[in-house]
């Protein structure tokens, strides 16, 4: 029990870091390149070409909803 309490919550983490790490790259890229492209084209740009990370952070997630249901 306590173990898929961990399992869910290191899911969950797993899950979502992928979304959070391209929020702080297109951040920081939209910051350092002084305004010439925005913080959406970056957002597009990294969606295209990462969009098999965004892929497994969704079944992560899926993963521990299931594992937090059972619990």
């Amino acid at each position: 029990m306590k173990g898929r309490k961990w399992a869910g919550r290191g899911l969950l983490l797993l899950g979502l870091a992928p979304f959070l790490s391209a929020l702080g790259f297109c951040l920081v890229s939209c910051l350092l390149d002084s305004g010439r492209t925005s913080f959406w084209e970056y957002l597009v740009m990294w969606s295209f070409l990462y969009w098999y990370t965004y892929v497994i952070g969704m079944i992560l997630l899926v993963l521990s909803a299931v594992l937090r249901e059972k619990s």
